[in-house]
């Protein structure tokens, strides 16, 4: 619920208007919608209005009932009585619930945005000839349209850097603005009101000793003298009193009242300037999507949970229709990665304690239904200055469009970039693959019910490359092991067998050079102890220590098949799909006739083998013979 527009008029359009009939339920809204496109010009304007007319009659109101549930039994439908002052933000809501991702019904942003427009235009028409039940609507907005296939794509690293160099100029103006020692006096400048003697000067000139309101430093003088240091705003009140100053700072300085106190550092608001650098750095580090950002409550985040012990933030998912808890900073016996959430939670940690600072005073003044949410401005629009409002999607919008222009921001191609806090969501959840953050804690930041619901969030490149990566290092120790088997020869190790013989030790899937020296993975479960014999045959493809001969081919199918019939039939209930996607790719190249270091002969012999076996592996009841 961003601004607040009132309009009053007389008019005389109320006499004209058709009542609804049974026949005709929607007669006053073709009226309204057909009013306002015959005062447009263009074909395709007017062509814009009849959609979105059809939009809301054919799909908008059947779904919804305008979200009345008198509606539902009477379609007669009175503007009076259905356009209240939550009659545009009613359709947001439409969009947000149903207009997602893989609905057969869903709508291009473009289209949606169209829609919005013609939409809150002929509504705010009616409110303008007094056809609406109250006197005033609440605006919504749906954001600029982007192209489809850029929506959830993850921002490149380079990208990244590029709207952090953004993010750190932006706050360096919020830091003046936090700091203890608030405002200092500089001393420069003179009084702007004296008038120099100009003799010898043509008329007109600027004085050479600097004097006039012309000079910078001379307003700063003004400032820091007459007014006492305090940014004033430019109410009517303080531009009587102080007329001379707000009249030559917009008639001389570029970018006018804002711009002069930002390069000051001071502000007469906390508008969106100032919490939006604090909103799309939050939304970098959490990866919350732009809904559950700007639902966020003063109080949302919290040091510790009653469970985990950790800091978290309570926060709603809209499509999940429920609250939800984001945990930050869960042990890890990693340190790369344990730093990295002791880091990220201290960031987050500072971004609230921030916000909260710099609209203290806001929140003071708000209206009671405002008071809650974190993310509350001033407006500093002519028409609503002052105003306390809640930022929005389409207030973000209209920031980002504003500084890609400032910052002249670039893609890796050298193209402008497309600046969308939507992106923010993917770019986190692949900075944490490759990050190596384990998929089920992703899948737990991300607040998604099934993880198919994540596999599509995750880039396709990162996953894939640093998949590759462990793949071909698996087929490495798999190719070198099976080359020193042939060699050595080495027998299966048996209790009396020599410590100082060259042996192998005995597996289901495949057998192993030293129980004693499990892979990474195995090393940080929890419960493994260092010395301990290795039990995890199901980490065996990935270590370096794995043996595979021709009488493990057979059982590699069975354990394939297996594989297969889980990620088909079960996905959700699967302990690390990623994990066993991999172990299928390296079990594919090891049976691959064009690939594998087996022969034809073995590999036919393998599948027939493997046709008569039904066994089920379990690593509770197996253990490796010593």
């Amino acid at each position: 619920m961003a601004k607040t527009i009132k309009m009053y008029h007389e008019s005389g359009l109320a006499k004209i208007l058709p009542k609804p009939t049974t026949e005709d339920p929607y007669a006053q809204l073709k009226f309204i919608f057909n009013r306002v496109a015959n005062l447009k010009i263009s074909k395709s304007t007017k062509e814009n209005f009849k959609t979105a007319l059809s939009f809301y009659i054919n799909t908008y109101l059947p779904k919804t009932h305008n979200f009345d549930s008198k509606l539902e039994n009477n379609k007669l439908f009175f503007l009076n009585e259905q356009w209240d002052k939550f009659a545009l933000h009613n359709v947001e809501k439409y969009f947000k619930k149903y207009n997602v991702e893989g609905s057969k019904t869903r709508l291009s942003s473009f289209t949606v945005t169209s829609h919005m427009s013609a939409i809150r235009q002929v509504m705010e028409y009616a409110l303008f000839h007094q056809l609406t039940k109250d006197e005033n609507l609440l605006q919504a907005g749906v954001g600029l349209p982007i192209k489809e296939t850029e929506q959830n794509t993850a921002y490149s690293d380079f990208e990244v850097n590029e709207i952090n160099r953004m993010l750190k100029e932006e706050l360096e103006f919020t830091s003046k603005l936090l700091s203890k020692k608030g405002y200092q006096k500089t001393g420069i400048g003179r009084d702007p009101r004296i008038k120099p003697c100009m003799k010898g000067f043509p008329r007109g000139s600027v004085h050479p000793e600097g004097f006039g309101w012309k000079e910078t430093d001379n307003m700063r003088w003004y400032f820091e003298n007459v007014m006492d240091c305090e940014a004033l705003s430019g109410v009517p009140e303080n531009k009587i009193k102080h007329n001379n100053f707000f009249h030559n700072v917009t008639r001389c300085y570029k970018g006018g009242l804002p711009a002069l106190y930002r390069a000051w550092g001071v502000t007469s608001l906390i508008d969106a300037d100032v919490l939006m650098p604090f909103a799309m750095k939050l939304a970098l580090y959490t990866g919350m999507n732009p809904d559950s950002l700007w639902d966020l409550t003063a109080d949302c985040f919290q040091e510790k949970h009653p469970l985990s012990n950790v800091p978290y933030i309570k926060y709603f998912k809209q499509r999940s229709l429920g609250h939800k808890e984001m945990h930050l900073n869960i042990y890890d016996k990693n340190v790369a990665i344990r730093e990295l959430k002791e880091n990220e939670a201290n960031v987050i940690r500072t971004i609230f304690k921030q916000i909260i600072e710099l609209t203290a005073a806001v929140r003071e003044r708000a209206p009671k239904e405002l008071k809650s949410f974190l993310f509350i401005y001033e407006v500093s629009s002519n028409n609503n200055y002052g105003v306390v409002s809640r930022i929005n999607i389409k207030v973000t919008s209209e920031w980002c469009k504003r500084k890609l222009i400032r910052y002249n921001l670039r893609s890796q191609n050298d193209k402008r970039l497309q600046l969308n806090i939507v992106r923010f969501r993917s770019t986190k959840i692949s900075q944490m693959v490759k990050e190596g953050y384990d998929f089920f804690e992703i899948q737990s930041r991300c607040g998604h019910k099934s993880i198919a619901q994540t596999l599509r969030y995750i880039s396709k490149n990162n996953l894939e490359i640093n998949a590759r990566k462990i793949i071909r290092t698996a087929l490495t120790y798999i190719h070198e092991n099976r080359a020193w088997q042939l060699q050595e020869q080495p027998e299966y190790a048996l209790e009396h067998t020599s410590s100082n013989k060259t042996v192998i030790y005995k597996g289901i899937i495949a057998d192993c050079r030293n129980v004693l020296d499990p892979p990474k993975e195995v090393q940080m479960l929890k419960g493994y102890q260092k010395g301990e014999v290795c039990t995890r045959y199901n980490m065996c493809l990935f270590c370096k220590n794995v043996v595979i001969l021709t009488l493990h081919l057979p059982l590699l199918i069975v354990y394939k098949n297996q594989i297969v019939n889980a990620i088909k039939n079960m996905p959700i209930e699967l302990p690390t799909i990623k994990h066993y996607k991999k172990s299928l790719s390296i079990i594919e190249e090891i049976l691959d006739p064009e690939k594998s270091e087996f022969s034809k002969e073995d590999l036919e012999w393998a599948h027939s083998a493997a046709e008569c076996m039904n066994e089920l592996t379990d690593t509770v009841v197996y253990r490796p013979i010593l």
